[in-house]
Order: C-alpha cells, then structure tokens, then sequence
C-alpha cells in the first residue's frame, strides 16, 4: 500500500514539473515581441524579461513599439529619429521599445530602452528634445 502510494505522489510530482515547465515555455514564447532599433543592429525582435511575465488578458503589453496609455502619443518621423538617436547615446547598446509623448508632466517626450539583459529603462527628453533625466523602468516609482 505505502509503495502504491509514494508511486502516485511521484507520479504527481512529475506531472506537475512537466506541466509547469510547458506554461514557463508558453509564456516566454508569447513575451515574444517586435522592436524598433535606430542602431544598426538586424535583431528586430526582443523577448520580455521574464520577471515581468505575460500581461492579463485584455491589458495592453508594455513592450509594444506603439504607446500603451491613452494620455500619450507615439513620436513620429523625424522627431522620432531625433530621440531614438539621443536615447541610444544616452543608453548604448539597448533597443527601442518606443518614443512618444509623456503625459506624466515630467519631460514632453520619453524613449523607452530594453538592455541587453532584459531590464527596462526610460530617457525622458524636453520639448527642444534635450535628455532631462533617466529611470529605470516604464515609469518613476
């Protein structure tokens, strides 16, 4: 009877493991995004850190290269490039998620950066399009 019983629990154990492992690998494939770079890199597509993980159903996701609040606009055209070239002095080596206004009334324009190691940071401009400050993350905390 006790071997019945540690064999199912084992069982269970492994199910459970393998199961978890399928959801880990399904949630890092969706965290798959495109993204926008001004450097000459050829990698077009970034993945989500995975401690952020997936965004709920029906909430915008944050990685997007087009803005996610609907108090703020996307940067376009020159004055997108103007930015994105800034941004990228200021934070070598990272990639465009996104330049658009900032309606957080701290700077007229912000460009959200990804790292090579997957953290977040976020460049915040003046309306002459001059680096006001840095944060790490989508927003200040």
């Amino acid at each position: 009877m006790k071997k019945n019983i540690l064999g199912a629990a084992g069982l269970l154990t492994a199910g459970l493991l393998a199961g978890g492992a399928m959801s880990i690998g399904a949630a890092n494939a969706a965290d798959t995004t495109a993204a926008v770079s001004v450097a000459a890199s050829t990698d077009s597509t970034t993945t989500a850190p995975s401690d952020l993980g997936t965004p709920p159903a029906g909430a915008p996701d944050i990685f997007s290269p087009t803005s996610v609040r609907p108090d703020e606009k996307n940067v376009t055209g020159t004055d997108k490039t103007k930015l994105e070239t800034a941004a990228l002095a200021e934070v070598p080596a990272a990639t465009v998620i996104r330049a658009e206004t900032d309606a957080d009334g701290g700077a007229t324009y912000e460009v959200h950066l990804k790292r090579a190691d997957g953290t977040v940071v976020t460049v915040e401009f003046d309306a002459n399009f001059k680096v006001t400050g840095t944060h790490e993350g989508f927003a200040k905390h």
